[in-house]
């Protein structure tokens, strides 16, 4: 894999660092670099506040400490002191960009909170993530956007923009944004009924953009055909085509597998799948769901489920699923 740290040599002394640009597009100011010892460093160069208040968390094998700018201000500084943590501190860099790229140019105050609230999160996912195996029905959700992702989206624009539309990891209400278009999918095996577990009232709600329903049937697939996929060679397969072509996708792409929860594990090669059946529904007018703008104020953590086979008259093709979103 591509190592975007590479070309940058060590510093020729101990109280300097050699820095270079992360992403001149950016509108914040990160900077990837080495030490005179050759350790990775990955810089935030914001006002973040007074090293004496600032509470950063601790992560495995990584060194989070603030970087004087002035008298009164510190940025912070990333070392990579585990080099057997590498994946993780370029997924966690490739994340901290991503999370501040939408940030007005220039407003490092704002970036800064968004950096620290990140960290923060971080320590929690690294925890529970060498703590925890996904269940079977997250694996199942996993495989599903993933199959979305590589089937539906890859091929209309390409892979790295693909995961970059792939928002379900970081939390948000429906799995993928593209231009106005919100896409849920709803993954489950092919033995169960037709319905769908809504986890809220806001993940059917279209009050920010065109949203769709993608239902996705898995069926249990023979492990000696090629048709056949665990969630692990469903991962290493998108992996592998980004570390070859898309080296900072390669490093996004980890780290919303982080955020997911996923971790390659033997288990998971236990089951094998295969993708029955796919289909989409506009999420709009009559269809049936619960909106939030319709709640008494006091109602809330709102679950339901929708019967899929009551929903005919929302269902369009893959084919106008494609057009209505990427205009093909």
């Amino acid at each position: 894999m591509h190592d975007s740290w590479h070309d940058i040599r060590p510093s020729a002394h101990s109280t300097s660092i050699n820095i270079r640009r992360a992403d001149p597009e950016h509108p914040i100011d990160w900077f990837r670099g080495k030490d005179h010892l050759g350790f990775y460093l990955f810089l935030f160069q914001g006002p973040v506040g007074d090293a004496g208040s600032l509470k950063l968390p601790k992560l495995a094998g990584i060194e989070i400490s603030p970087v004087p700018l002035d008298r009164s201000e510190w940025g912070l500084s990333l070392k990579l002191l585990d080099s057997s943590q590498l994946d993780i501190f370029r997924a966690l860099c490739a994340n901290l960009m991503e999370a501040t790229a939408a940030v007005e140019r220039g407003n490092a105050t704002a970036a800064a909170s968004i950096v620290v609230a990140r960290l923060r999160r971080w320590q929690e996912l690294l925890r529970a993530r060498r703590e925890t195996i996904l269940s079977l029905p997250e694996r199942i959700g996993l495989f599903g956007e993933l199959l979305l992702l590589r089937g539906i989206f890859q091929p209309q624009i390409g892979l790295p923009e693909a995961v970059k539309a792939w928002r379900g990891p970081h939390g948000d209400e429906q799995d993928f944004l593209f231009g106005s278009w919100l896409i849920e999918a709803k993954t489950q095996l092919s033995s169960a009924d037709r319905k769908v577990r809504i986890s809220s009232a806001e993940q059917l709600d279209s009050a920010s953009g065109q949203l769709m329903l993608c239902h996705q049937t898995l069926g249990i697939g023979d492990p000696d055909t090629d048709a056949a996929e665990t969630l692990n060679e469903l991962v290493e397969d998108l992996r592998t085509q980004l570390e070859h072509s898309h080296p900072d996708a390669a490093e996004l792409f980890g780290a919303k597998l982080i955020e997911s929860g996923y971790e390659r594990r033997d288990e998971y090669d236990a089951d094998h799948w295969i993708l029955a059946g796919q289909d989409f529904f506009t999420v709009a007018g009559d269809f049936p769901r619960i909106r939030p703008s319709l709640l008494p104020p006091a109602v809330c953590d709102v679950r339901y489920a929708i019967r899929l086979d009551a929903c005919s008259e929302f269902r369009i093709s893959s084919d106008e699923a494609i057009r209505r979103v990427f205009g093909r």
